[in-house]
């Protein structure tokens, strides 16, 4: 079973972003919104799919904040399914790798 909720610790080390990091976009997007009890941070699978597309857009297509602002506002849809696409060729090429090193 999927956990509905995870922490920041969780989501740092899960996507290989630090914690300052996620606090930063935290602030600088809106539609990253974590939910909070007791001072932590409780981020839901969709917050984890926008911290994705922000890391995709910040260093795969070299975006300033300012531009991922807009991407992210504007045409979210698209971001997604390329964010998806590149994340599904990764998988597959390490996929391969790893058969390569087997053979």
């Amino acid at each position: 079973m999927e956990k509905i909720f995870y922490s920041i610790a969780e989501v740092s080390e899960m996507l290989h972003i630090t914690q300052p990091t996620l606090r930063h976009w935290e602030r600088q997007f809106k539609q990253l919104a974590p939910h909070r009890s007791n001072g932590r941070r409780f981020y839901t699978r969709q917050d984890i799919e926008t911290i994705k597309q922000i890391d995709y857009l910040r260093h795969e297509e070299h975006l300033n904040m300012d531009a991922i602002r807009k991407k992210l506002t504007d045409r979210r849809s698209e971001v997604e399914k390329r964010q998806q696409a590149i994340e599904r060729l990764r998988n597959i090429r390490n996929t391969l790798q790893a058969i390569k090193k087997q053979l």
